[in-house]
């Protein structure tokens, strides 16, 4: 998603200010490139960077202007597949990996604001899910009960916690998150300049060659 596919301005965007804004115009060489600076790719260069990877990533346009910008910012165990139904298509064991790596990456995000020192208005809270008006709460029960075979901390309660906004039985998850991604990657890309990786941004690939050297070439021609 780029931001002007939507016509309302992200919140967000109001905390843009990222150094990085150079494009690539010469031919480079480097151990790992990555194509995408959202949160994934940027937490991914961090993650190698620290490892002592020479990392480059490369952005169509600048940091944090797709999907990132856009973002809920909560960081949650919960997912939009519910847990009832990804045990019913993949099995138990496969579900419980699938919560067990959103509590590791939500973990992972606390780790990196604490080291890293990022201003990014982290803060843990708790987190809600309800039914739509009008439809019954089956969904939640079935949530709740696949939540207790993953071992997703959650209770289900039968009324809001917010009273002017009473939607009725909800499902809590305690020790959830939430953050400004902006302020967040400015950090992931403070951290990643220091630690020697490159960013170049309104850099569009145009091709990847695979090989024993993969050669990824820009629309300006650069490799």
């Amino acid at each position: 998603m780029q931001k002007d596919n939507k016509q309302t301005k992200s919140y967000w965007l109001e905390f843009e200010n990222f150094s990085s804004n150079s494009t690539l115009i010469e031919n480079i060489q480097t151990e790992v490139c990555i194509v995408g600076a959202g949160i994934a790719g940027m937490t991914t260069a961090y993650l190698l960077t620290k490892q002592g990877k020479d990392v480059v990533v490369v952005d169509m346009k600048s940091i944090a202007k797709g999907e990132t910008c856009r973002t809920t910012a909560q960081i949650t165990s919960e997912l939009d597949e519910r847990y009832y139904n990804l045990e019913s298509i993949h099995g138990l064991d496969n579900t419980k990996l699938v919560a067990e790596s959103q509590k590791k990456a939500l973990d992972k995000i606390e780790e990196i604001v604490k080291i890293e020192n990022i201003d990014c208005d982290f803060e843990r809270v708790n987190a809600y899910l309800f039914t739509p008006p009008g439809e019954d709460y089956s969904e939640l029960s079935k949530e709740f009960e696949a939540c207790k075979k993953v071992d997703i901390p959650a209770t289900l309660n039968d009324t809001s916690p917010v009273k002017s906004f009473n939607m009725g039985k909800n499902l809590c998850f305690t020790n959830q998150a939430q953050f400004n991604p902006l302020k967040y990657l400015q950090g992931l890309e403070k951290a990643i300049l220091q630690n020697g990786g490159r960013i170049f941004t309104n850099t569009k690939i145009r091709d990847i060659k695979n090989g024993e050297i993969i050669t990824i070439t820009t629309e300006n021609n650069d490799q």
